[in-house]
């Protein structure tokens, strides 16, 4: 009884720290500096993982499988083509940064504008 009661009190010591640094670590990413340098230790800490996958990948040399080189370096990109054309159109289907998923984009050759977007709704 007398452990159990020990592993508790450690548990939810553990848990109000934790909610503690995380709150810490949102006010300090909001922009505010109440906390001074106990905000900025806490931000660096929650930023760590990222630190780390950034010395590995770059000073070792290891890539995620999922992001594909250049396959053509040769070919120009679509911003550099000049097209004369205004009824010129790509369907181009790519991962969205802002929507977290796939989306496909109607884009007008001539000026490079996006003229629909498709987000799927799963």
């Amino acid at each position: 009884m007398k452990k159990a009661l020990i592993i508790f009190r450690w548990v939810v010591l553990a848990f109000c720290f934790l909610a503690i640094w995380g709150w810490i670590t949102i006010h300090t990413i909001e922009g505010g500096n109440r906390f001074g340098f106990i905000g900025k230790s806490a931000l660096f800490i929650a930023k760590f993982p990222r630190f780390a996958k950034k010395t590995i990948v770059d000073d070792f040399g290891f890539k995620n499988p999922l992001l594909l080189d250049n396959a053509f370096p040769g070919i120009p990109e679509l911003r550099e083509l000049q097209i004369e054309d205004k009824d010129q159109y790509l369907l181009l289907s790519s991962f969205s940064e802002d929507y977290h998923q796939p989306t496909t984009k109607l884009i007008r050759l001539f000026d490079n504008k996006v003229i629909h977007e498709w987000v799927l709704d799963y």
